[in-house]
């Protein structure tokens, strides 16, 4: 039962062949495997899961909703409070650019009651080997799960893409797809697509309330869950995520608190991730990201440098949807802006990538952090994402490029980026922390980001 001022209704759980689904107000949510993932899967573990990834993919739900209280026809899940957990970390960065303040929305978050048919937990449960070199990767066409993608095929890993269609964005998906069936066809890839319509469960759209992006503080999280059956297929023993070094770059948020840009993608995040995903699998599975060492610019550099082919394909706009655009960068928001500068850094054409304007006129002046633009994400509220985009700067206008903004840069911040820039080279486009980097595979991944990183 979902309770809120005028809406009632019951959220019921259900397994189907390929999945399952959540039946609320006479309409059906599905989440929806390829043919003989979910049918393979062992009857013990679907039934974990299933109250596990019920309750992961609907308890930010209220934060939206203004429910306060839900009640579920599945039991009580395991690691529901690790679930908890890791949305009250997520919390101070979902909503820093809305109006709810960090503790209102904490405080509502702690105070909502969740109900269960009963209190039998049901223990994981994770039967089946693991294939050694075999992993899997959950994919969105931006360029970290690219590079993940290209790395992992580099030092000869055999990668299963997931790509999580939510249905809530659909021109972002609709691009995204036809992205994916190219990469497909050049590549060779195994590209699955799982079906996740419970995510508009969690859209601010669909009740009809006051935008927030609350609703999303599981997604991560979720996204290693959902990839659980898909892993078990192929006989996967991790599941690597494009968490680069950027999400622990935290800030104080409007309201004082703590943030990360994603909790559950900073090293530390990623790290319980690991050891939820290990209990789940009875320690048959566990969470990674092969990128941790490297910046965003290092990112830029080996993806559309020493693996070219891969970020050609790149989809890394946030505002596709809201602009109704059919191309996949619109060309005048802040992420657009900063990765065409990011490109020209490591000289690289950003419209070999698609991306058709300079955006270094007056007019973008606002889509930059340096010039404290008024257009800025939680990627880009740390003091090191400011320095990051001053090193870029600096390094495009030493490769000619020339604009509004580089001439602006001159005047400005050259005598100071000239002065710090062995600091900057020294945190931008070297190797950093390597915390989630598995053992294995170090040493042929690191040997890689250090060749490349020393080339002009």
């Amino acid at each position: 039962m979902v309770k809120k001022t005028g809406i009632t209704g019951r959220l019921v759980f259900s397994g189907r062949k390929k999945g399952f689904q959540a039946s609320f107000r006479a309409r059906k949510f599905r989440l929806i495997y390829p043919d003989g993932i979910w049918e393979s899967y062992p009857a013990g573990s679907r039934d974990f899961l299933l109250d596990n990834l019920a309750f992961l993919g609907t308890l930010s739900m209220p934060l939206v909703s203004g429910a306060k209280e839900v009640e579920y026809n599945t039991s009580p899940p395991v690691l529901g409070q690790f679930f908890r957990n890791m949305v009250i970390r997520n919390i101070p960065s979902a909503i820093e650019d809305y109006r709810p303040s960090t503790s209102k929305t904490i405080s509502h978050f702690m105070s909502i009651r969740y109900k269960f048919r009963d209190n039998l937990m049901k223990m994981p449960f994770y039967k089946g080997k693991t294939v050694k070199n075999r992993v899997v990767i959950p994919f969105s066409c931006g360029k970290d799960s690219l590079l993940t993608l290209a790395v992992c095929r580099d030092i000869g890993l055999d990668p299963v893409c997931v790509y999580i269609n939510d249905t809530v964005s659909p021109d972002e998906n609709r691009l995204k797809l036809e992205c994916i069936k190219r990469i497909s066809r050049q590549f060779g890839l195994k590209v699955l697509v799982v079906t996740n319509e419970l995510e508009n469960l969690n859209d601010f759209e669909y009740w009809d309330t006051e935008e927030s992006c609350a609703g999303y503080a599981h997604m991560i999280t979720g996204f290693c869950f959902a990839a659980l059956p898909v892993a078990h297929y192929f006989k996967a023993g991790w599941v690597v995520l494009g968490n680069q070094h950027n999400m622990n770059y935290s800030f104080i948020n409007k309201d004082g608190y703590l943030a990360y840009p994603s909790y559950d993608q900073s090293a530390e995040g990623t790290m319980h991730l690991s050891g939820a995903l290990g209990l789940a699998t009875e320690g048959k599975v566990g969470v990674t990201s092969f990128i941790e060492p490297l910046s965003n610019i290092a990112i830029i550099k080996l993806l559309h440098r020493r693996y070219a082919a891969y970020g050609r394909h790149e989809i890394s706009c946030d505002c596709i949807n809201t602009t109704r655009l059919k191309r996949r960068w619109c060309c005048a928001c802040n992420k657009c802006a900063r990765l065409a500068l990011m490109m020209r850094a490591v000289g690289v054409d950003p419209a070999a990538c698609g991306i058709n304007k300079s955006m270094l006129d007056r007019n973008s002046e606002p889509l930059y952090t340096l010039f404290k633009g008024s257009q800025r994400d939680c990627y880009e509220k740390s003091g090191e994402a400011r320095d990051e985009q001053l090193f870029s700067f600096y390094l495009a206008y030493k490769n000619g490029t020339r604009g509004y903004l580089i001439d602006k840069f001159k005047k400005k911040f050259l005598n100071e980026a000239r002065a710090r820039e062995k600091y900057l080279h020294g945190k931008f486009m070297t190797i950093q922390s390597r915390d989630t980097l598995p053992a294995e595979y170090r040493r042929k991944v690191l040997s890689i980001y250090s060749s490349e990183l020393k080339k002009k």
